[in-house]
Formats: structure tokens, sequence, C-alpha cells
């Protein structure tokens, strides 16, 4: 795991109020060190959130930000269960506190 994950703060749009106990955190935004355009990261976020949405299972839009940098990168919350589509990609299993804060396990 890259060393800067577990420092990794996140934003929801639309707050905690329907999230499952369990999720998943996924972006499809290079994530192993390549450099891609805006337009290769956008379009792969537009793939991805069409995978999910195929699932019909939960799902929201989330950034994960550094605290100590400006870097953002939008992804996915996606429930447990939307596991089998995503397999082979490299996402963080989080739960949700009772106050809708989440925090990696």
């Amino acid at each position: 795991m890259h060393p800067a994950y577990p420092k990794t703060h996140f934003i929801a749009a639309d707050g905690p109020l329907d999230w499952p106990e369990q999720f998943v955190i996924i972006t499809a935004y290079a994530t192993t060190g390549e450099v891609w355009t805006d337009q290769q990261n956008e379009a792969a976020d537009q793939a991805l959130e069409a995978e999910l949405r195929s699932t019909g299972r939960w799902m929201r839009r989330i950034t994960g930000y550094a605290p100590t940098n400006p870097h953002r990168e939008p992804g996915w919350a996606a429930a447990r269960t939307s596991l089998p589509i995503l397999a082979g990609r490299p996402m963080l299993t989080l739960t949700t506190r009772w106050d809708g804060q989440p925090y990696q396990r």
C-alpha cells in the first residue's frame, strides 16, 4: 500500500445518511505511478462509474485528498457486495463510524 493512503481524508458531497456499514473506495485514475492526461483519467472514471452503476448496488461519489498538499482525486465508494465486478482492482476497504465519517480498518 502506498504510504500516503492511511493519511488520506475523504469528502462525500451527499453526506453519510445512507452509507452501508462496509464499503470500498476505488478510483479509476492512474494510481500506479503512471502519469495520465486529464482526459485519460476522466474517461477511466466514467467507465468505472458505468461499471459500478451496472451492478445496481449502492455507490456514491467520494473524493480523496491529502491534508498536507493540494492533491485531490475523485473516486467512488461502493458497497462491498459490488466486489465481484471490481475483482483485480486496487481499493481500500472501509467501514463507517456512527458519525458518518469513514475510517480505515
